[in-house]
């Protein structure tokens, strides 16, 4: 399975969950983390290429979404400032190595911690998502 049928998956799926949804693009970095590649999260060089392509300019006219600590802070690092934590995939792990059970929502300044994306995003929320 290439890089690009994993993609297409991803695509398919989301659209049998909403017909209304849309991936623009994807960010990869596929370097060792050796080589010292400033697109290799936690740097924020891919969400630096993201915000330039999708013409933003101002950390409220995005949301970054993200299970791993490296993808928050590539999204901190990259000027981002709504942060989303997912429990799905490492999210969960992260907040018990943080030290929150999954009843609190609180964990750190600027970040929403949810269980999943369903229902989250409405027409007050931006329509950007990294």
């Amino acid at each position: 399975e290439t890089l690009d049928d994993i993609h297409d998956s991803l695509r398919k799926n989301l659209i049998a969950k909403d017909e209304d949804a849309i991936i623009d693009s994807f960010y990869v970095c596929t370097s060792k983390r050796e080589d010292g590649d400033g697109r290799m999260k936690p740097a924020p060089g891919m969400i630096f290429e993201a915000l330039e392509d999708f013409g933003v300019v101002e950390d409220n006219d995005c949301v970054f979404v993200g299970d791993a600590l490296r993808d928050l802070q590539a999204a901190a690092a990259g000027g981002v400032g709504n942060r989303i934590l997912v429990r799905t995939g490492y999210g969960n792990d992260l907040m018990e190595s943080w030290g929150f059970g999954r009843d609190q929502m609180d964990a750190a300044e600027e970040l929403f911690i949810v269980d999943d994306l369903h229902g989250q995003f409405d027409e007050n929320i931006p329509k950007i998502v990294l």
